[in-house]
């Protein structure tokens, strides 16, 4: 175990007498239902285009997007643009993550292993549009980056990052492109010149991570913190969307079985439809900031004129 990683053992025998529960019923260290999310979710878009902070508990996420023209590779369709994500874990979210050595190099496998979880639910399951980013088939594509940065690590970190990367890409706004046919050539309009555009999402995948120890079989503990975390025996994540699909699954540990990860699947899509709510209330605000700052902005032009 690595340092970073230990939990004092008297604390998990705490998470598991909760868990095995009294004359009460079943309940967490922190007075939670085991289904039950964390209080505490703070999601906050801009100031500028493509920025999304959220804030899960004590686990703190941000993300930021951003776009390149570039030519299609050949491996892939000549009329589709790409999507990427990268996550990197900032020093000052060492709690829970070695910071030398070996379990540092762990500590960056970890990151990879969570952009891939969030590059799968986002563009293997189509929630951007790649086709609408193509400017000029076989010679431009826009080619988007959602750049996740965590923060504050206190568990949970596939949903705050799934939340934050999806919050980032609805704000986000490439520039508009001037073709000239004849000449086969693209020009990236200035913002002041063209109103840029936003992505076409079809739908938000949002990701709910469940634990499981093996002394309390069949329960699964929704939203965990940091030492419910490094305690399970068992992790399953599942990012899904308002429609009831599956985006992708990832699994770690011992002791899930395939009827623990259907249950997971099913609550999954609840908590996708109320995270989707506040994203998309989240999104609306922002919006109407936006449109205010923009009157303003043409307003006071006007008066210097």
């Amino acid at each position: 175990t690595r340092a970073d990683d230990i939990v004092p053992t008297i604390n998990r025998e705490f998470i598991i007498d909760c868990l095995r529960g009294d004359d009460e019923g079943v309940f967490r260290m922190d007075a939670r239902l085991p289904n039950d999310a964390r209080e505490h979710l703070d999601i906050s878009l801009g100031p500028s285009a493509g920025t999304c902070v959220v804030t899960l508990g004590h686990t703190r996420v941000c993300a930021s997007t951003s776009a390149k023209l570039e030519k299609p590779t050949s491996g892939g369709s000549s009329a589709e643009g790409s999507l990427r994500v990268d996550v990197e874990i900032s020093s000052g979210a060492r709690r829970g993550f070695a910071s030398a050595g070996a379990g540092d190099r762990d500590t960056r496998a970890r990151a990879r292993e969570l952009g891939a979880l969030l590059e799968r639910g986002l563009k293997d399951a189509r929630a951007v549009d790649v086709e609408s980013l193509c400017v000029l088939a076989g010679k431009a594509v826009w080619v988007i980056t959602c750049n996740v940065t965590v923060l504050a690590h206190d568990g949970n970190l596939a949903g705050a990052a799934s939340l934050a990367a999806c919050g980032s890409l609805m704000t986000f706004r490439r520039p508009e492109c001037a073709i000239d046919a004849n000449a086969g050539t693209v020009t990236v309009c200035d913002i002041d010149a063209r109103e840029p555009i936003a992505l076409n999402m079809h739908h938000y995948p949002i990701a709910s991570t469940f634990c499981f120890y093996d002394e309390v079989p069949g329960i699964a503990v929704f939203d965990q913190n940091l030492d419910e975390e490094v305690t399970a025996d068992g992790v399953v994540v599942v990012v899904s969307n308002t429609h009831d699909e599956i985006c992708a699954i990832a699994k770690s540990g011992r002791g899930v079985s395939s009827e623990d990860v259907k249950r997971c699947a099913r609550a999954s899509s609840m908590t996708a439809r109320a995270w989707t709510e506040t994203l998309k209330e989240a999104h609306a605000e922002f919006e109407a900031k936006r449109a205010q700052g923009k009157i303003r902005t043409h307003y006071d032009g006007y008066k210097n004129a």
